[in-house]
């Protein structure tokens, strides 16, 4: 589901991939509280999601709102159009601010 790959940079990377459901959603909770723990900005980078629940969006705003109180940011990598947007859309959920798609997202 996740993994953690470190940077460079002052940022922690998570990497999700695949069909992520309510069973993920718990440990993709504790992967970013830990990430948010530790440095400046998390990158979360969901290129490789294939589908996932609303359970996972939760996980996902929770933490951008605990990363706006803690003064971080977290970057949602996805691909345009792709499960990421239409979860969202499909629950009827803007994406936040904070998950802005970068230009990073669209060159990968």
């Amino acid at each position: 589901m996740c993994s953690a790959a470190p940077d460079q940079t002052k940022a922690e990377s998570l990497e999700l991939e695949g069909n992520l459901g309510p069973r993920d959603a718990s440990e993709l909770h504790v992967a970013l509280l830990a990430a948010l723990g530790g440095e400046d900005e998390v990158v979360v980078d969901a290129r490789r999601v294939t589908s996932l629940d609303v359970s996972i969006l939760q996980v996902l705003i929770a933490a951008d709102i605990a990363a706006e109180k803690l003064g971080r940011t977290i970057t949602l990598l996805r691909v345009p159009e792709g499960a990421v947007e239409a979860t969202f859309a499909r629950a009827g959920l803007a994406i936040p601010p904070g998950f802005s798609l970068p230009q990073l997202a669209l060159s990968r």
